[in-house]
């Protein structure tokens, strides 16, 4: 099954098709399950987001909520403080649902 047949409607650049067995699917919603059962996994992202300095994820969830984050490590539990860090990880969980 090519991933491009469902993001063929979407624009952008011309991508190569990716290209996942049947087995490949069943083990990613397999392992998407498991993990997104046994960890708040939308905070456990976020969290992580926040941490890279590579990103500009921080700047975002502070331009947006009005929160200052300093410059502080988050763990999912700090996360959750925050109203707009934990509306983004609740998008970021429906998003993989979907």
């Amino acid at each position: 099954m090519s991933i491009m047949k469902e993001c063929s409607s979407e624009p952008g650049p011309a991508r190569s098709p990716l290209n996942i067995t049947p087995f490949e699917i069943r083990y990613l919603k397999y392992s998407w399950e498991k993990a997104s059962s046994t960890a708040d996994i939308g905070c456990e992202l976020v969290a992580r987001l926040l941490n890279d300095n590579r990103t500009r994820f921080r700047a975002l969830i502070e331009s947006h909520s009005g929160d200052l984050l300093g410059s502080a490590n988050f763990a999912a539990e700090d996360v959750k403080k925050f109203r707009r860090a934990r509306s983004v990880a609740h998008g970021v969980v429906m998003f993989f649902n979907q």
